[in-house]
């Protein structure tokens, strides 16, 4: 009998010895895995910290910084790398993904353009900005699609008890003038924010070294300077800026946001072609509401509206004409 069961558990062992590689291999028609996943319980607000990795900037920091657009204010973001293209347009890149793969928000609502998907960054004022929050790395769960190289979320300033209100001005050479106006307040459940500003200048000079005549950058060439005030880097931009917001208690908040950008200028470039955007306007306007129907439930719906408009005219033939007139009346005195 002992002899018997010591054949039978040699017997069990040689065969699952020789069944494990055949079930290895899995093949056609077995049975696959049920895998039901993993459910992860945390704090509201750290779904993103526990898969990404996240660099804030707030006003003090944007302010410090001197930075007056959004791209300007990016340049510090480490992995994030600002450039600028043909058209003079700011456009970003973060860990190797093109603006195109990455969402830019204005308080949780996608403000890209749709025809090409990359908004001008250089285009959106800092002034109504309370900080920026840049989320590196695929969130497409939590933000959507076109979020694999990260998020880009802007939010803006909304008014406290406290009311605030703030005038700055600025001025320099060639007629550059700066003019930004932030008022805020609540009373009750009623909050607002309300900032606008207005920016021009006719450009900015080149170097007191500049060679008229020089035959790479003067005139006849493709950059076709003369000197002075650089051609087509004049600008005049308005941006108005509006939040209202209605918080019923500590679980229910609504809350509307307008904001709408006129910035015509020019696009000094490094060719014979010279562009200018006579027109460049940006509407948005969006109207969020959320409701905490629980501790471990919350509601939040999003409804917005976006247009933007840009008209890109070519000039060249009104700056070589421009060019050429400046350059006969030196030589004529």
């Amino acid at each position: 009998m002992k002899k018997f069961r010591y054949f039978i558990a040699v017997l069990c062992i040689f065969s699952a010895v020789s069944i494990l590689p055949a079930l290895a291999q899995e093949p056609a028609g077995s049975g696959e895995v049920y895998d039901l996943g993993d459910v992860l319980i945390m704090e509201k607000g750290d779904e993103v910290n526990a898969i990404t990795s996240i660099d804030t900037l707030s006003s003090y920091d944007i302010e410090m910084q001197g930075s007056q657009t959004v791209s300007e204010a990016l340049e510090l973001i480490p992995g994030l790398d600002v450039q600028t293209g043909g058209k003079g347009q700011s456009y970003v890149t973060l860990r190797g993904f093109d603006q195109k793969n990455i969402k830019v928000l204005i308080d949780g609502v996608p403000a890209n353009p749709t025809y090409d998907g990359s908004l001008d960054l250089s285009q959106i004022p800092v002034d109504a900005i309370a900080r920026i929050k840049v989320i590196k790395g695929a969130s497409s769960v939590l933000y959507g699609p076109n979020t694999m190289g990260g998020v880009i979320n802007i939010i803006t300033k909304k008014g406290g008890e406290k009311p605030f209100t703030s005038v700055r001005t600025s001025f320099g050479e060639n007629s550059t003038q700066n003019y930004i106006f932030n008022h805020g307040a609540g009373k009750g459940n009623f909050n607002y924010w309300i900032t606008a500003s207005h920016r021009k200048s006719d450009g900015f000079e080149l170097s007191d070294d500049f060679d008229p005549n020089n035959p790479v950058t003067g005139i006849g060439t493709d950059y076709n300077e003369d000197g002075g005030v650089r051609d087509l880097s004049d600008y005049e931009k308005t941006t108005v800026s509006a939040k209202f917001g209605y918080e019923y208690d500590d679980d229910s908040k609504l809350y509307m946001t307008v904001d709408y950008h006129d910035n015509e200028r020019g696009i000094p470039t490094e060719n014979s072609r010279y562009w200018d955007f006579k027109n460049w306007e940006q509407w948005h306007v969006s109207l969020a509401g959320e409701h905490d129907v629980t501790d471990l439930l919350s509601m939040k719906a999003r409804l917005y509206y976006m247009k933007h408009d840009d008209t890109l005219e070519d000039v060249s033939w009104d700056a070589a004409h421009t060019s050429s007139k400046k350059w006969l009346n030196k030589l004529l005195h």
